[in-house]
């Protein structure tokens, strides 16, 4: 039976187009497991992808950091502390992968509703709501520039 895909929802929008952006395309790398059938070079494409991943998520989080630095925003430390969590969790899955196909992807498919979704939904959307309460222009071009 093959995986379903995890599905990008309006729901995890902050408003915030660069970021929603890099967090789309998450889900995009994220879902190349999906697409993999077992071949010769399974190994080789599993490591690609993970490693894809890794080297993404930390340049993700570090505009999402730089962000929250210019719109001071309180809880940064708190947030800092949350991404070196994930980029460790997620470094720890990197550099030992099952290489068998099923087991990574239903491995995948829980790293992914922990560190993407659950991390956008109850961390990530306290930025959305702090912009919006402190009325910032999400679109000002000093902040735009990550």
């Amino acid at each position: 039976m093959p995986f379903r895909k995890i599905a990008w929802e309006s729901d995890y929008e902050l408003g915030i187009e660069r970021i929603d952006a890099q967090h789309l395309h998450l889900f995009e790398i994220v879902n190349k497991i999906y697409a993999l059938t077992d071949n010769d070079k399974i190994k080789e494409e599993i490591k690609t992808i993970l490693h894809e991943l890794n080297d993404y998520m930390r340049e993700h989080f570090e505009d999402e950091e730089r962000y929250m630095e210019k719109i001071g925003f309180p809880e940064i430390e708190e947030h800092r502390l949350f991404h070196a969590n994930i980029i460790e969790q997620l470094t720890h899955f990197v550099k030992t992968p099952n290489h068998r196909l099923d087991i990574l992807q239903t491995k995948m498919k829980i790293i992914a509703k922990k560190l993407l979704i659950d991390h956008i939904i109850y961390d990530d959307m306290k930025i959305k709501v702090f912009v919006e309460a402190s009325l910032i222009d999400e679109q000002d071009d000093e902040i735009i520039e990550l």
